[in-house]
């Protein structure tokens, strides 16, 4: 009985050192690099975080972990391929970042064309978008702003609560609600 308590004591404290130590330095961290994409052009913004995230990625518990998922998700995929494919998903992740301060420039500059507009065009009642996290995923609930919706978004909160400000940014740029994942979504 004594070691379950060990264990959760153990979980205890482990909890506590994240949320005094890591999150406020993960939180810094964000905001940095939040902060200077903001500040560059979009395009140096999206290419210079692309670069940076190419190399820090594998670096990363989170590389060993994509690679462990791809090889179950695609075992006939080469190594090669697998190692090219993991190389894009860190540059991809690092564009988006980049580009995340300039979303909303980014559609009002005409940079962003959507295709199919013409299957939210004429709705009365609501409808819901299904996005895969591929390419600039926040982009997608523009496509219905673009036709004059309202765009509500169900999220699941960030284990970091110092970093709960970037989905209230988010939504803010959307202009409609949000909803935490479960039943009120």
């Amino acid at each position: 009985m004594a070691s379950l308590r060990d264990t959760e004591l153990g979980r205890a404290l482990i909890r506590a050192v994240r949320r005094i130590f890591i999150w406020p330095l993960e939180a810094a961290l964000v905001v940095l690099i939040f902060g200077v994409a903001r500040l560059l052009p979009l395009p140096v913004a999206s290419a210079g975080m692309g670069g940076l995230f190419a190399v820090i990625g594998p670096l990363t518990p989170w590389h060993g972990r994509a690679a462990r998922n791809m090889q179950l998700a695609m075992p006939q995929m080469t190594p090669p391929d697998r190692r090219r494919a993991l190389a894009g998903m860190w540059r991809n992740l690092g564009r988006v970042i980049g580009e995340f301060p300039h979303v909303h420039r980014m559609v009002g500059l005409g940079r962003i064309e959507f295709e199919g507009l013409e299957n939210l065009r004429g709705l009365d009642g609501g409808a819901i978008l299904v996005g895969a996290h591929i390419g600039n995923w926040e982009l997608g609930p523009y496509a219905a702003l673009h036709e004059g919706h309202k765009v509500a978004a169900i999220y699941r909160p960030l284990n970091n609560q110092l970093l709960a400000w970037l989905l209230a940014r988010r939504q803010a740029n959307y202009g409609g609600d949000i909803y935490r994942k479960g039943r009120e979504a």
